[in-house]
């Protein structure tokens, strides 16, 4: 399995505004559990880990990861 080396963050969308807007990888947790991780690939598609946690956060990603109660990002 993957590991991201970032700092476990709070999966609030006071700490999403914080969220680096680059592109990069990030975890989503349930407590101890990984529970998905993803990519923000940038480029042309201007996506970010930011934008992207932000999608997670008002449920656009699917009921399985609209509530994680953490993250990590690692940028790329």
């Amino acid at each position: 399995m993957m590991s991201i080396n970032g700092n476990l963050q709070a999966f609030s969308r006071e700490d999403i505004d914080q969220a680096p807007d680059e592109p990069g990888v990030y975890g989503l947790y349930q407590g101890d559990d990984l529970i998905d991780i993803g990519r923000a690939e940038g480029g042309l598609s201007i996506t970010t880990m930011r934008a992207r946690l932000k999608s997670h956060c008002e449920g656009y990603r699917g009921p399985n990861t609209e509530h994680p109660t953490h993250y990590r990002c690692e940028e790329s």
